[in-house]
């Protein structure tokens, strides 16, 4: 009886063995599959003066006849430690910056880090970095001099992360100021008395709704803000409507974020692909109930984003409005995109004005309803843009975006 549970004991001890084995073989072909999908290689990066080691992953750009700029992806706790293929828990990323569109229109490297677990770069003091944050630095530094055919353009290395790889996309720009020309971090945060001296970098930050949404955080996003400006930085702020952690999915299929990101290097900003920094915004108000999914935000709706926008919770009736008050005067040639795809109903019509005092409208256009779209110049100042409906019936009123087309 003794050998019939013994041979029980070994048959299941192989078929556990075989099942762990066919599992690990899968997982390597699903990882062999994904660098393939999206054109990856695997790199290894040894410190010279200590024995650490790094894993990345990277992407090549076609070759171009000037240097291309570096992106640096750094994933958040679920990406580090184990083996490299845990970088695929988030392929958002890869899918776009790989991608033939985003190549053609932004040619680049990605650069991808797989850091082990219990990384961290905090040391508390900007300018002074840990012994982990100078070892990324080193790697990120080797990879970006040492890549050709083509080269890569050191004064255009951007750097974004999610969750704690966005706290270090936050820091890193910090204890290394003037290295990295533009951040976009995601559902992360970074305290003020991080904020360098001299040199600090112009940040985007993409969040969900709940993330910011008590007074205090939001003071604390005032005084970021606040500190950068001093420090020649910048921060801009972008909620989507969503609840929970995960903004990163759709922070990284805007293509706004990326023209954002490809406008910077270092020393100056430069205007590329038709893209203008967005506005900014000191209030939006409304004489209609807001839907779910909204905008009202001074950060949203002119950020450039389509995840965040401004819909009616119903149908409105006539001389309903939107209004939104810029921080300053605005001219130049604007426009305003309203609910593509979607009938807003044959008898509302949206109508545009501006100001430069909130008090004495001027109409500047109407949205046209084969493509929702009012584009408008105005060559004098103004401060406040409103869109109403002044029709005869009623519809949803949707706005998807409002946005600085030139001078």
């Amino acid at each position: 009886m003794r050998i019939g549970i013994l041979l029980c004991l070994l048959l299941s001890y192989v078929c556990c063995f075989s099942d762990a084995y066919a599992n690990a073989a899968n997982e390597k072909k699903d990882v062999e599959s994904l660098l393939g999908r999206y054109r990856l290689c695997v790199g290894r990066f040894v410190s010279g003066d200590s024995d650490k080691i790094l894993d990345y992953l990277s992407f090549r750009p076609e070759k171009q006849r000037t240097p291309v700029p570096l992106v640096v992806f750094l994933g958040g706790s679920g990406e580090m430690g184990g083996d490299i293929g845990v970088v695929f828990r988030q392929t958002t990323i890869f899918s776009v910056v790989t991608g033939k569109e985003f190549q053609s229109r932004h040619p680049c490297y990605l650069y991808v880090p797989h850091l082990p677990l219990g990384f961290s770069v905090h040391s508390g003091v900007p300018s002074l970095p840990n012994g982990d944050c100078r070892f990324l630095m080193d790697a990120i530094m080797h990879y970006a001099k040492d890549a050709n055919k083509p080269k890569i353009d050191l004064n255009r290395i951007y750097i974004t992360g999610l969750s704690k790889g966005g706290s270090i996309a936050f820091e890193l720009p910090a204890y290394f100021p003037g290295v990295f020309a533009a951040s976009v971090p995601v559902s992360t945060f970074m305290n003020e008395r991080m904020v360098p001296e001299r040199n600090a970098c112009e940040y985007w930050l993409l969040c969900n709704k709940t993330s910011f949404a008590s007074d205090l955080k939001k003071q604390a996003l005032g005084r970021l803000a606040s500190r950068l400006a001093e420090s020649n930085g910048g921060l801009m702020v972008s909620t989507f409507p969503n609840v929970g952690h995960n903004a990163w999915d759709r922070a990284w299929a805007e293509k706004s974020v990326w023209d954002w990101m490809f406008t910077h290097s270092l020393g100056q900003v430069k205007k590329t692909g038709g893209y203008t920094l967005p506005v900014q915004v000191e209030r939006c108000e409304s004489n209609i109930v807001a839907g779910e999914e909204n905008g009202m935000s001074p950060y949203n709706v002119v950020d450039g984003l389509y995840g965040t926008f401004f819909v009616s919770e119903g149908a409105v009736s006539s001389d309903a409005y939107w209004m939104c008050e810029f921080k300053n005067a605005q001219k130049g040639r604007w426009r305003i995109e309203a609910n593509p795809g979607k009938e807003i109903g044959a008898a509302c019509r949206l109508s545009v004005s501006i100001s430069r005092e909130g008090k004495n409208w001027r109409r500047v256009g109407v949205v046209r309803k084969r493509d929702m779209l009012c584009d408008f110049s105005s060559s004098t100042q103004f401060r406040f843009v409103k869109v109403q409906n002044d029709g005869t019936g009623s519809g949803r009123f949707f706005i998807r975006r409002l946005y600085r087309l030139g001078d």
